[in-house]
């Protein structure tokens, strides 16, 4: 009953009594529209990024042809390299935020276990479910590969080992291997969250030693495996954007709109690729969208900040959502024979049926384990 209730208010997205909306559910009173916004930019980046893939693999390489050049369609569908980057640094940002408060409150240390059950119950339960059902549909529906030889891929995904055990990335859903990036940093986040502690100057010069330092050596030494090693810099930049954001002295201007707007512009677009400038980037953006007017508007805009709230369900189940759309229902063969309108076509179709499924899957599994302590509800009572 209590799904029927979440998907009601998908459909009616109402505010009226007994109907749920979409937005995300926080663990504590605060939420940040404009960190949903930016969750948009980045998880719609990825999935267009994945469909060119996807078209390119089993229709036609659409990426080589001219007219793709010349209307530079390459900007216009972003850079999810980029994307994740600017995913890290959130994560940064979200996970340092409490321990920042309290420890620039001069308040007590946080409970670590309260915040280890909060990840463990937030994400773990809608991660496992779908990858054991893309173990078995990839076993037993498709049989892509045998038991024996897909159950060590398997359990390597479960403890999020991966690209560790493998040093290649998972084989049931490739973009799980920046989740494992990020499971790495959620462990070790309250012990890195400690700089916090220190004196302003000290920490912020801390911080962007450690950006400099860790995004220089990246650029020289290539572990033979991904690690949080590879993206600290970028975890910290989130850190760094944190620090800036509670210690803020700024009022808001629309001076930050055209700061946001190339920010934007060289990030999204992959103008600026992978380097040490980006992290700076990639800061500068969180905060200063903090600062903006008409930037931050549109990043708060219903429908927005909603779809970047459900990016965790989007990055999770558009890979297999193409994968089955392209292999199981369309084939190779063009819609009206002609390239653009096939690709038109099934961009329109993809997106509708990724947003779909994401957003049931969302109401159903992810927002009930938004919920704080959810779980007990299944656990036996005390008398």
């Amino acid at each position: 009953m209590q799904g029927l209730q979440y998907l009601a208010g998908f459909f009616i997205f109402s505010k009226k009594p007994g109907v749920i909306n979409l937005r995300r559910v926080t663990s504590s009173n605060e939420y940040f529209p404009f960190i949903d916004g930016l969750r948009f930019v980045s998880i719609i980046a990825v999935v267009l990024v994945h469909f060119v893939d996807f078209y390119a693999a089993h229709t036609y390489e659409v990426d080589k042809t001219p007219t793709y050049d010349q209307w530079h369609l390459k900007y216009a569908f972003g850079s999810s390299e980029n994307s994740i980057l600017l995913f890290f640094a959130i994560s940064g940002f979200i996970l340092g935020m409490p321990f920042a408060k309290r420890y620039l409150a001069k308040e007590s240390y946080p409970k670590l276990r309260n915040f280890y059950i909060r990840r463990l119950t937030r994400l773990e339960p809608p991660y496992l479910l779908v990858l054991t059902g893309l173990f078995l549909l990839n076993v037993f529906i498709i049989h892509r590969d045998t038991f024996m030889n897909t159950l060590p891929h398997y359990l390597a995904s479960f403890f999020y080992l991966h690209n560790i055990v493998y040093e290649a990335h998972p084989t049931l859903n490739f973009v799980f291997w920046s989740l494992e990036i990020e499971v790495q940093f959620y462990l070790l986040a309250p012990f890195f969250a400690r700089i916090f502690k220190l004196e302003m100057v000290t920490r912020r010069v801390l911080l962007v030693s450690g950006i400099l330092f860790f995004g220089i050596l990246n650029q020289y030494y290539h572990p033979p495996f991904l690690s949080l090693f590879n993206f600290f810099h970028f975890f910290l930049a989130g850190f760094l954007a944190l620090d800036l954001f509670l210690n803020n002295r700024f009022k808001k201007h629309y001076a930050f709109d055209l700061a946001c707007l190339v920010l934007v512009m060289l990030i999204y677009t992959g103008l600026v690729e992978y380097s040490v400038l980006i992290c700076f980037m990639i800061a500068a953006l969180i905060y200063f969208s903090s600062l903006s007017i008409i930037w931050e508007k549109f990043l708060q805009f219903k429908w927005v900040s909603i779809i970047g709230g459900m990016c965790y369900s989007i990055y999770m189940l558009h890979q297999p959502a193409m994968a089955v759309f392209f292999n199981r229902f369309f084939g190779n063969d063009m819609i009206g024979n002609s390239l653009w309108l096939d690709f038109g076509a099934r961009l329109l179709m993809t997106l509708t049926l990724v947003l779909t499924l994401s957003a049931v899957f969302f109401v159903l599994v992810e927002r009930p384990c938004m919920k704080r302590e959810w779980y007990k509800r299944f656990l036996p009572r005390s008398k």
